[in-house]
């Protein structure tokens, strides 16, 4: 799962574990392990980033 899918399954999960503090691992060829911890009104993701992508958005202000 991405840290958005985290984001949007934490409070579920949280509910029916009674918990508020987790820790999920993604199962993928690159692997890891994320913190979630459930905050008032946000959730937050700990863990481990490894870079797959360098790019450029080129835009105007």
């Amino acid at each position: 799962m991405t840290g958005r899918a985290h984001t949007y399954m934490a409070p579920v999960w949280a509910l029916k574990l009674g918990k508020t503090v987790m820790k999920a691992k993604q199962i993928s060829k690159r692997g890891g392990v994320v913190g979630v911890r459930l905050g008032t009104g946000r959730v937050y993701i700990t863990g481990n980033a490894q870079l797959f992508m360098v790019g450029d958005i080129p835009f105007d202000l």
